[in-house]
């Protein structure tokens, strides 16, 4: 078992949210989320919350690959399209800067016809002694 199957095996948001492991390799990963009704707003539109914690945990599984546990620090999301209910969501995230305890990750969140939903950076910081 990877450290990203790990990771999810022992969380219930992810559980909770129907986030799967799509694809793991060192410092990158991808997963998925079907967009369900209790995630949609007024509109038919998914709660950016919920695009948000996707994007965030394929940054925190990728940085896993890392082979530290690592928390995250700080976030920026920029959202340029809305996900609708039903859409599959697929978050790729990649380890782009490693610096001392500090790792920097980037993610794109799409949809199911590659449409581009949302950016993040995040920063996670090693809890390395």
């Amino acid at each position: 078992m990877t450290k990203a199957e790990e990771l999810l095996h022992n969380d219930p948001a992810s559980k909770l949210l129907g986030i799967e492991l799509h694809e793991i390799d060192e410092g990158y990963c991808a997963v998925i989320m079907r967009v369900t009704e209790k995630m949609t707003n007024g509109y038919d539109v998914c709660h950016g919350g919920f695009v948000f914690t996707l994007a965030d945990t394929a940054s925190a599984f990728a940085s896993a690959m890392e082979g530290e546990v690592v928390l995250t620090a700080s976030n920026q999301i920029e959202y340029l399209a809305p996900a609708k209910l039903y859409d599959l969501l697929r978050a790729e995230a990649k380890v782009s800067i490693i610096s001392g305890k500090n790792l920097y990750c980037d993610v794109k969140v799409c949809d199911q016809n590659d449409r581009l939903i949302a950016v993040t950076r995040s920063k996670l910081i090693s809890k390395r002694s």
